[in-house]
């Protein structure tokens, strides 16, 4: 009998809502979610009228959505089944992605030379490309991905438009690995492995009323020349229509002394915000977003540098491993309500609309957090405190440009000049939010808050995760 109600209730929920509405009942009992500070530093007072959003997931089925109220450190978690998506598209004053990208120089030389070396799909070669050509044929590519790209990839794939504007030369370093497929007309010859470029380029757009801002930033041990944009270099004008093939130089620049480092704009797209390094200075130069004239220029603090990085951990065997790379600062602006936080690295400045244009309303450095192999497990140290050098196995910072999180897309909320950051790292803990409160006094606050459903066993967590970014607001 009992098993009859049992089947009876489950195909019932079953006809309500499907798996949807039987994992919902399944967990019930998670409703209420436990949390855990495992990173604290600061007082809670700094907090105090802070409230934090968090959205945890189980597989696109619950959504656990908890109201935090920093300052007192409580919280409250409600249920609910299914998950709504916000689809964002590019609107004005949102980053574009068309690319400047490079093109294989298919000259009849090199042509020659992939027929020789390339016989079939399983052969690749690596070749130096000033064998081949001077210098790069450029394109703007709307979307796709790698550095370079191959005749075939323009005429088959995506949007593509020719960017003639610029010259970049080939150096004696650079070289590309090249692979092949085959077709219903033979091999076609493919970008497979890594390029390699002495003189690298970061593109930068915007998109504004009539079509899309690109430019190409070049880092300073670049050495870039006028002659590498002869009919002048700075910011460029892509109209909507195809059929409108010419770009419009709309911001001339000094090729040889200004450093492009980020493109943005408003949220509005009424104001584009240019920075750029400039005698060893990092500079914001404010344009109107229909005209391009120029608004305001104010020095930004911070230095874009190379840093290199070590991580040691022992493997199940005992023996030790050490990884080693290099990173490179980069520069990004987070857009709030009538404020923007700009990383320079790990330099963070906040800039609020005034009367006469973009005020800084304070200055500070953003210090690592660093998660350190113990005995009991991973402990946690901050840059500015006595650590084990030696420890440390990674490395947290909101202004570092990496995959696993984007200080752009962040959760901020600026009020009496305090700056609130929250963000999921998966890096750091599955389940783990970070909160930080900056001001001119530096890091001032910081949480790093566990949610207790990841503390499951079994395949539950396997399909938990926080993929919705967390959301601030100082209360009024």
């Amino acid at each position: 009998m009992k098993r009859a109600i049992a089947m009876t209730l489950v195909l019932f929920l079953l006809s309500l809502g499907g798996f949807t509405a039987v994992t919902a009942w399944m967990c019930r009992t998670q409703e209420q979610v436990e949390f855990t500070n495992i990173v604290a530093r600061g007082e809670e007072s700094v907090a105090r009228g802070l409230h934090m959003t968090e959205y945890d997931l189980l597989h696109n089925r619950v959504l656990w959505t908890t109201e935090h109220d920093l300052g007192t450190e409580s919280w409250v978690t409600k249920t609910t089944c299914g998950q709504k998506t916000d689809y964002q598209y590019n609107s004005i004053g949102a980053s574009a992605p068309y690319t400047i990208r490079r093109l294989l120089p298919e000259t009849p030389e090199l042509m020659a030379y992939l027929r020789q070396h390339i016989q079939n799909p399983a052969d690749e070669v690596t070749i130096n490309l000033a064998d081949f050509a001077q210098s790069y044929d450029l394109c703007l590519s709307y979307g796709g991905s790698g550095a370079m790209l191959t005749a075939q990839d323009v005429k088959e794939n995506g949007d593509y438009r020719d960017f003639p504007v610029l010259q970049i030369p080939v150096d004696p370093g650079d070289s590309v690995t090249i692979s092949a497929c085959s077709t219903g007309d033979g091999l076609r010859y493919y970008v497979s492995g890594e390029y390699r470029t002495e003189r690298s380029s970061v593109s930068q757009a915007v998109a504004v009323t009539g079509g899309t801002v690109v430019t190409a930033g070049f880092e300073a041990d670049a050495h870039p020349r006028a002659e590498w944009a002869p009919e002048g270099y700075g910011l460029w004008l892509v109209r909507d229509e195809k059929s409108q093939k010419r770009l419009d130089l709309v911001y001339p620049l000094d090729i040889e002394k200004q450093h492009v480092t980020k493109l943005s704009a408003s949220p509005g797209g009424d104001k584009l915000l240019l920075f750029f390094e400039e005698d060893g200075q990092m500079m914001l130069q404010v344009l109107r977003g229909d005209d391009f004239t120029l608004l305001q220029t104010l020095p930004i603090e911070g230095e874009l540098g190379e840093h290199q990085w070590e991580q040691r951990y022992y493997d199940m065997s005992g023996k030790e491993v050490v990884n080693q790379w290099t990173y490179k600062d980069i520069v990004q602006v987070n857009r709030g309500v009538d404020f923007y936080a700009v990383a320079v690295g790990k330099q963070l400045t906040v800039l609020q609309n005034g009367e006469s244009g973009l005020e800084q309303v304070f200055s500070c450095h953003m210090p690592d957090l660093y998660s350190l192999a113990a005995l009991d497990g991973i402990r946690y140290g901050w840059e500015d405190e006595e650590v084990d050098r030696d420890a440390i196995m990674q490395r947290h910072n909101p202004g570092e440009g990496d995959s696993r999180y984007d200080f752009e897309a962040m959760s901020m909320a600026l009020q009496d000049g305090k700056l609130a950051i929250a963000w999921n790292d998966p890096g750091l803990y599955d389940g783990l939010t970070l909160v930080e409160i900056y001001s001119e006094k530096g890091l001032e606050y910081a949480r790093g808050i566990f949610c207790g459903l990841y503390n499951q066993e079994g395949d539950a967590q396997r399909y938990l995760y926080s993929m919705i970014q967390p959301k601030l607001v100082w209360a009024e």
